[in-house]
């Protein structure tokens, strides 16, 4: 699934309004966040997802915050998106709290990156963001204050040429 399918623009709000209106501290940045619909860690509390973009080079951060008491803090990020919208990874909580990061739809890390070095030095530098962000796509675990890699996804090889 598409991370703008899942996480709606619609949907979203304002890191720093949403802060104001429950009295919480943490990070002093604006950035576009969604409530969770499932807690997050152990003890089970309220989380937010938000996205932070990067102009230069061009790529998306996703962080996920964990409610405790007045303040937010961050238990997991990865990029997300990257130039051109490229590359696309969706994170995603299940009922019992465990995070899945996958590719947004087939094959998006292997495009991405050959799209990236298909542009060569006169493109963005984006293979030094997509093939990092691509390591992290698997399931993770809320263990010791954070989410952490579980079950890396296998790599997915096709043929220059294919996409």
């Amino acid at each position: 699934m598409k991370f703008s399918e899942h996480y709606r623009k619609e949907e979203a709000f304002r890191l720093l309004e949403w802060k104001r209106e429950h009295h919480a501290t943490g990070p002093t940045f604006d950035q576009e966040c969604w409530e969770l619909g499932v807690t997050v860690g152990t003890p089970a509390e309220a989380g937010l997802l938000c996205v932070t973009q990067n102009r230069s080079p061009e790529f998306k951060l996703a962080r996920i915050y964990r409610l405790e008491g007045q303040a937010l803090r961050v238990v997991w990020e990865a990029t997300v998106a990257t130039y051109a919208n490229w590359l696309d990874l969706t994170p995603l909580l299940d009922a019992e709290g465990g995070l899945v990061l996958s590719e947004g739809f087939p094959r998006s890390c292997e495009m991405a990156a050959g799209q990236a070095e298909g542009m060569g030095r006169n493109g963005p530098p984006s293979t030094q963001l997509i093939r990092p962000a691509c390591t992290k796509v698997g399931k993770y675990r809320y263990e010791n204050h954070r989410y952490r890699l579980v079950e890396r996804a296998p790599p997915q090889r096709y043929p220059v040429g294919s996409y």
